[in-house]
């Protein structure tokens, strides 16, 4: 069987920036979506700023990287998180981001949760519905980036 490609076919290739690192104008060059950290995990609004002008400069489209309050561990260690604390923590972190972009004339276009707020919410059903809703809280046009099969992906 030949394979022919589809006309609105494309791959997007995905990076998360904004966390202080010294390659992320180098990282550009080479995506077209950045999750972008909302200051929790990581990151500051100036880095939120910057990150977000470099992405626009690239044609990068930016999205909000809303992570666990663990700059320590980068986000990175579950703990244990209520459904209401994770709706919180989200729809802090978004709406911010969204405030940020704007002010530089900029809009969001979508959410990945980072490290173990995305593999929590990826397992736990109450968890996930929690996020997609804050997500949707928001900006209900916000797509929101899961794991396939997820039950993040099933309450997105």
């Amino acid at each position: 069987m030949r394979y022919e490609k589809k006309m609105n076919e494309r791959i997007d290739l995905n990076c998360d920036l904004g966390e202080g690192g010294p390659n992320d104008a180098a990282l550009l060059g080479y995506v077209t979506s950045a999750n972008i950290a909302c200051g929790v995990h990581a990151g500051s609004a100036e880095i939120m700023r910057r990150t977000m002008q470099l992405a626009a400069a690239a044609g990068v489209g930016i999205g909000a990287h809303p992570g666990l309050a663990d700059p320590a561990g980068m986000g990175r260690r579950e703990g244990s998180l209520s459904a209401p604390d994770a709706s919180d923590l989200v729809f802090a972190q978004v709406a911010l981001m969204k405030i940020v972009a704007q002010e530089i004339g900029l809009q969001l276009r979508h959410v990945k949760p980072h490290g173990a707020l995305y593999n929590q919410a990826a397992r736990d059903p109450a968890l996930a519905e929690a996020v997609a809703k804050a997500v949707r809280a928001v900006e209900p046009k916000l797509i929101l980036f899961a794991l396939a099969g997820s039950c993040l992906a099933e309450a997105g």
